[in-house]
């Protein structure tokens, strides 16, 4: 009888557990399917964004899928060609995206714009401070690390540069290849050193005679095929996968280590505004983050390792998006051409 009475307490004490547990976790599923539901009345996204087009059909078609009902379409550009249409059409109060993802140093000119609605995803928790815009209108989905390729048949490791000093070596002059447009990277720089440290260190090494091009994968193939030994300030994630592919290159982090913000956001004239939120949420989620992965770039969330482990060991700064936003990119654009001698 004892043991009929003890049976019938656990199992009078599990429903007891298991009704709580229903009743703290309907209200959340609740809110989910409404906001499901209200955007696939919407049934439409528009997306403005910079990802490459092979990676953005793939991330849009997943989408569709897991939200059958919300057709996605919109525009893929540059990072130029997307600052202007953004930018133009918001002047003339035209701005058809519900959803913008960029480069964190433009969205923080959209954010002063008044382009951006302030949206904190309730996914944002699991991206690190510094990583997501600090008033909430955005996050980032992946961060570019820039790292200092070499040439594998042109360096040994050993001789590969191990600082940021060592890039100054006379062995390194007229040997070298970086973007035409590192200004996230030099205005970081500044924040990191000191601004009177960081402009006296591009000035000595504006005098290495760098050859300047523009698109940093391009640059990294051009190291792979021996037409420099090194690429400063190339994609740690781009580097690691043509390595893989048999390409003759790999990389070093010099520290610090600068990582580029790609960062989504709403749009302040979203039409499409749950179909907008249910987008950022998805993309920032464990499963749009494994997606992210899988295209081998380095995940924003902190609980998605990267595809390749070499990637999850660097130790990086984020861009100084608050100067950038308080001074302007251009302010260090500036500077960056004058330093290097660029138009």
């Amino acid at each position: 009888m004892k043991s009929d009475t003890m049976v019938l307490g656990f199992v009078g004490l599990w429903c007891c557990i298991l009704s709580l547990s229903i009743a703290f976790l309907a209200p959340g599923y609740a809110a989910e399917s409404r906001r499901v539901d209200a955007a696939t009345k919407e049934g439409k996204l528009v997306l403005y964004t910079v990802m490459n087009a092979g990676d953005n059909q793939v991330l849009m078609r997943t989408f569709e899928k897991k939200f059958p009902g919300i057709m996605v379409e919109g525009f893929r550009g540059g990072t130029g060609a997307l600052l202007n249409k953004v930018l133009t059409e918001a002047r003339a109060k035209s701005l058809k995206a519900d959803v913008i993802f960029a480069g964190g140093s433009e969205m923080q000119v959209f954010k002063k714009q008044g382009v951006l609605e302030k949206y904190v995803s309730p996914e944002a928790t699991a991206i690190a401070d510094g990583f997501k815009d600090s008033e909430g209108y955005w996050t980032t989905v992946h961060p570019l690390m820039l790292v200092t390729a070499y040439n594998t048949q042109l360096v040994k490791p050993q001789d590969a540069p191990k600082s940021y000093e060592d890039l100054l070596k006379p062995q390194w002059k007229g040997n070298m290849i970086m973007d035409r447009v590192e200004y996230d990277w030099f205005a970081t720089l500044q924040k990191i050193w000191g601004r009177e440290k960081a402009i006296d260190y591009a000035k000595k090494l504006a005098t290495q005679n760098i050859k300047f091009m523009t698109g940093h994968a391009n640059i990294a193939q051009l190291v792979a095929a021996g037409e420099a030994p090194i690429g400063i300030n190339m994609y740690a994630y781009y580097v690691s996968g043509i390595k893989r592919k048999g390409s003759t290159i790999d990389w070093v982090a010099l520290d610090p280590v600068v990582a580029i913000l790609q960062v989504i956001g709403m749009s302040s004239d979203a039409s499409h505004p749950n179909a907008a939120k249910l987008f950022v949420d998805f993309i920032l989620s464990v499963d749009g983050q494994n997606l992210i992965k899988s295209f081998g770039r380095i995940p924003g969330r902190r609980d998605v390792e990267p595809l390749y482990e070499e990637l999850g060991k660097i130790k990086a700064h984020p861009t100084d998006t608050t100067s950038i936003y308080h001074h302007g990119l251009e302010k260090f654009g500036k500077e960056y051409r004058d330093i290097f001698g660029l138009k």
